[in-house]
């Protein structure tokens, strides 16, 4: 007796499959923090915005605006791609491994090691995932 299909090498799961559970953990814990950095965004577009003009080109409320925007439109498509992969969205794996490499580029840039190594494994885990979204 068969407990259900038995998928073979490069078969598609059943689209009625949920998630793995893994993804499931990473997208409320990252959907969590998405909602953190928006807010935190927000603050920073807000702060330029309200803050006195530098009399130099790019002072401090330039660098706050351009920064809260940049966080803004990462967390929104960080918050997009985990709905995708909670969803099992073809696109998300995709564009999840594009979102979290940027992020790793952006972190290694500012010298965060631990976070860098932290994507990395995160990237690693949802390439090891590609069968739950063909």
């Amino acid at each position: 007796m068969s407990s259900g299909p038995v998928l073979t090498e490069g078969a598609r799961p059943p689209r009625n499959e949920t998630a793995p559970l893994g993804i499931k953990v990473l997208c409320v814990g990252a959907g969590l923090l998405s909602v953190g950095t928006i807010y935190l965004g927000l603050v920073g577009v807000i702060a330029g915005l309200t803050a006195n003009p530098s009399s130099t080109l790019v002072g401090p409320a330039e660098i706050a605006i351009v920064a809260g925007s940049l966080n803004l439109v990462l967390s929104v498509g960080q918050l997009i791609v985990l709905l995708g992969l909670w969803t099992r969205k073809p696109w998300a794996w995709t564009w999840a491994l594009g979102l979290y490499g940027l992020m790793g580029l952006l972190r290694y840039g500012q010298g965060d090691v631990f976070v860098v190594t932290a994507l990395l494994a995160v990237m690693v885990y949802i390439a090891s995932k590609k069968e739950h979204y063909r």
